[in-house]
């Protein structure tokens, strides 16, 4: 199939609570007012984002623009992965973000507005960043996973697991969240662990295992400020078992970072780690919801391309 010098935009309509449906049509007018070429197909299940992926890029296509949020970017990464028409550092990815979070258009410094993201995509401008893949169990079967912003092991993933059966049944508001929150806390236990960040070795019953390749403060459960997306590392914070109303009387310091100097947190950095625990755990990847432990994460560094803005100037 010849190449093609398109854009091809994968469209999710559920994302930031159904606004990318209302919003489309504004952007589509953006795209063409900066004379954007391209075309789009529309999600319509989950994971259909991979299958869209891979077909685009098999049909030729080299740059695929996500509309949605870091969900579904994460799909898209995975199509750049399966797919074997390309190679993986030949394919641009952009992100026009109206998730919750949008980690990718706050660290990467794209405009607010859409017609200067238009601008944006139109002109091209890319960083090469590191992926995490990670490998776990369902049902027994190992499976493999990329990621471009996180993995949580523990509370975290319990939370995840949580906040998107509500958003599954239709409840989107932030006290939802919140119940969300003080539900994970009730029933949350913690298993023995044992954590291999490269030659360092852990084992305990640790709260929270977070391994990051990027991150923002609006992380779900900790920001990390200094994670960066090139380092050829992961950013790992472990927090040791710490009672649910420690937890509690901490909230209010998640959201500026202070939370990090708690006694109970710890940080490293390394190229892979591997968890396995007593009982299972359960692990989220870029907000989604996946397997139990063993687990086994690695960085591919500088493995993606990824668009950004205009002002961005590199990360130190």
């Amino acid at each position: 199939m010849e190449e093609k010098s398109k854009w091809f935009a994968i469209v999710n309509p559920k994302a930031g609570f159904g606004k990318v449906k209302k919003e489309w049509p504004i952007i589509q007018k953006h795209l063409l007012s900066e004379s954007v070429d391209f075309d789009f197909s529309i999600t319509k299940r989950k994971y259909h984002a991979v299958e869209l992926t891979v077909s685009a890029i098999n049909q030729g296509y080299k740059k695929i623009l996500c509309v949605g949020g870091d969900g579904t970017l994460n799909e898209i990464v995975n199509g750049i992965y399966i797919q074997s028409k390309y190679s993986q550092t030949d394919v641009l990815i952009g992100a026009i973000g109206i998730g919750k979070c949008n980690i990718f258009g706050k660290l990467y410094a794209m405009p607010k507005s859409y017609q200067g993201i238009a601008a944006t995509i139109k002109e091209e401008k890319y960083f090469m960043q590191d992926i995490g893949m990670v490998q776990f169990f369902e049902s027994r079967i190992r499976h493999k996973r990329y990621f471009a912003i996180s993995g949580g092991v523990g509370f975290e993933a319990e939370l995840n697991f949580n906040s998107n059966m509500l958003k599954e049944s239709g409840r989107k508001e932030r006290i939802h969240f919140l119940f969300s929150i003080l539900k994970s806390l009730i029933c949350y236990r913690t298993s023995m662990v044992k954590v291999q960040i490269d030659s360092t070795n852990l084992s305990g019953k640790f709260f929270s295992i977070l391994v990051r390749v990027v991150t923002s403060n609006e992380d779900a459960f900790l920001a990390l400020p200094n994670a960066n997306p090139n380092e050829e590392s992961f950013d790992i914070v472990v927090i040791n078992n710490i009672s649910r109303w420690q937890v509690i009387r901490n909230l209010h310091r998640l959201s500026d970072g202070s939370i990090q100097n708690h006694p109970k947190i710890k940080k490293y950095k390394g190229k892979k780690v591997t968890i396995s625990s007593k009982p299972h755990v359960n692990l989220v990847v870029d907000g989604e919801s996946l397997g139990s432990s063993p687990f086994s994460f690695s960085i591919l560094p500088k493995s993606i391309k990824v668009l950004v803005g205009p002002d961005f100037k590199g990360v130190n």
